[in-house]
């Protein structure tokens, strides 16, 4: 197994939760992925998720289909788990009103 291409880990100056971005593979300078936003994720994790996403892409590949292939690459974001439905609201729409 290749190691993985660029990889950072930040963490959020006002609640302290980590976050990681995975890429796994450029296919023509190209990759796709997704965000899992869930409390306790940890940089190996991402990058297993990057590779399966690596994985996925090629199985779709078809020379005979119009489909282009891509890498892989995945993010993750430390959400608060008894609120996580509500940050992630928040970091897609803005703030949420919760009654």
């Amino acid at each position: 197994m290749t190691a993985p291409h660029p990889s950072l880990t930040w963490t959020d100056h006002i609640t302290g939760r980590q976050g990681f971005l995975v890429v796994d593979r450029l296919v023509r300078g190209v990759c796709s992925g997704g965000l899992r936003m869930r409390d306790g994720c940890t940089a190996a994790e991402v990058a297993g998720l990057a590779r399966g996403t690596s994985m996925k892409e090629a199985l779709h590949y078809d020379p005979a289909a119009r489909y282009v292939p891509l890498g892989g690459a995945k993010g993750a974001a430390g959400a608060l788990s008894a609120r996580g439905a509500v940050v992630r609201r928040e970091l897609l729409d803005g703030p949420v009103r919760t009654w």
